[in-house]
């Protein structure tokens, strides 16, 4: 059995502008924002692991470290293929010790609890360095993540709060898909931004740049002489640049 991990997050990549147009399976629409304002939201940029790397192998042997510990106190197999996923064992391990293994062995909750969530922070904030890429309607085998050079927002973790917990299991997550969208995070953790953060609004094409030129006008009067310089569209980035 493969285990999940669903990281509440807002990602970002840190790529010129010249280079944009080469991420469109994320869409043709984008804002981008400083990145004074990144640092002052406490985003971080991933980190990038290779399944060669002796990170990878490392991470692998502390979970199947991880694995025999809860095993022996707990006759738990509910992670079988370790291989695979690493990252996710650890996690599941890491909450089922960090619930069971203070009181069996006389240690602080507290210092135990502290301990595992910064670990989970850690893996909320790793990523594969290259991978299967699945969207909605298409995947892409072998895509390189690395070249997105991806930052991400993470909202702390808080385990009693079902909208804000580093893993899902399938059937949980199902009924919190339904009530609350599939980013459910969003609902009480809502980056803000103002016009003076913006850098760059990418959309589509050029006529959509009269469109949207328009609609900037409207609302946002004073301060739209300072955005529509920032104004292009991805077409003009591929011919322009």
């Amino acid at each position: 059995m493969t285990s999940f991990i669903r990281v509440p997050m807002v990602s970002f990549c840190d790529i010129p502008l010249t280079q944009t147009a080469a991420i469109g399976s994320y869409g043709k629409f984008a804002i981008g924002l400083k990145m004074d304002w990144a640092k002052r939201n406490r985003l971080n940029p991933v980190n990038y692991v290779s399944n060669q790397s002796t990170i990878f192998d490392r991470s692998k042997k502390i979970s199947e470290a991880l694995g025999k510990i809860n095993t022996k106190l707990f006759q738990d197999s509910m992670i079988t293929n370790v291989q695979k996923n690493p990252f996710g064992s650890l996690v599941v391990m890491a909450l089922t010790i960090n619930e069971k293994l203070p009181a069996k062995m006389n240690i602080d909750p507290n210092w135990v609890s502290m301990l595992q969530l910064s670990r989970l922070n850690i893996f909320q904030n790793t990523k594969e360095y290259e991978g299967l890429l699945e969207r909605e309607t298409k995947t892409t085998p072998n895509y390189r993540f690395y070249d997105e050079r991806e930052w991400r927002y993470l909202p702390g973790i808080n385990d009693r709060d079902p909208l804000h917990k580093p893993l899902y299991q399938e059937l949980a997550w199902s009924k919190i898909k339904i009530k609350y969208g599939s980013k459910p995070h969003f609902n009480t953790h809502k980056l803000t931004f103002t016009p003076n953060d913006i850098s760059y609004i990418i959309v589509d094409n050029e006529k959509r740049v009269k469109t949207i030129a328009k609609k900037l006008k409207g609302m946002f009067p004073n301060d739209y002489e300072n955005l529509l310089p920032k104004l292009i569209s991805f077409e003009r980035i591929k011919s322009d640049f």
